[in-house]
Parts: structure tokens; sequence; C-alpha cells
């Protein structure tokens, strides 16, 4: 809980930060009520920073578990090796075949987490591999 405490001619507030420690900072102001207004904004403020840090740990640690901060290359193999059993001949070859030219045409950045791979990569690949003849 915020308080207000008159230092001088001026309220200082006294609240806790975001990082947890006690804050004592002027409100230059001379009015009491308006002081400890002032003075649970900033500590409201504060809390909703920790609720933001809170929330964008949480959402990191999701998309980290879904694979979004794992390394392209990695996604790819474990997809392949994931989906293997499942699939005819054919389909084995063309996969196979997809994801050697997609890892090529992506160089070192199949070391890069999925998630700096753009559609503008994406929508690059498929044009460079319309140029292609087809395999069939």
């Amino acid at each position: 809980m915020a308080s207000v405490q008159l230092r001088g001619k001026y309220y200082s507030a006294k609240f806790r930060g975001s990082d947890g420690k006690q804050r004592c900072v002027s409100t230059k102001l001379t009015n009491e009520k308006a002081a400890q207004k002032l003075a649970e904004e900033w500590e409201a403020a504060s809390r909703s920073d920790v609720v933001a840090k809170q929330e964008h740990k949480v959402v990191s640690d999701m998309l980290a578990a879904m694979g979004h901060f794992t390394p392209v290359g990695q996604f790819v193999d474990g997809w392949f090796k994931g989906n293997v059993q499942s699939w005819k001949p054919s389909t084995l070859y063309f996969n196979q075949l997809g994801v050697s030219r997609l890892l090529a045409f992506l160089g070192p950045r199949v070391a890069e987490p999925m998630n700096q791979i753009s559609k503008s990569d994406l929508a690059a690949y498929r044009e460079s591999s319309r140029s292609r003849a087809p395999v069939w």
C-alpha cells in the first residue's frame, strides 16, 4: 500500500517498485490527498509493469515449448523423423527433396530460431523453387 510523508513543504510517495524495492519519491505536491492519489497511481503502474514482465515470461515459455525458439534445422529434422513412418515411398522422396532444398536455400540460417524465419523468407524460397524444373 502506497503512503505519503511530508518532507519539507512537499509530500513524498513511498511505494514498492517493479523490482520489489521500496521507493521514496517526491511528488512535488503540497496537498496530502493529491499526493496520496499520485502515490497509489505510481504503485499501480509499478504493479502493472510486474504483470507485463510475468506475461512476457509466460508467453516466451509457451512459445519455447511449442518450438518457436527451436533452430530451424532441428525443427525440420524432428518433423521429418516424426512423420517418415506414415509416408508412402513417393511422398518420402518428395518430402526429402523439398526439405533438402529448403535447408540449402536457408543456408546458415538453419541454425536460427524458427521465429526468425519470416513469411517473406518462405515466399522467396517458393519463388526460387518455381524457376526449377519439376522433378516428376
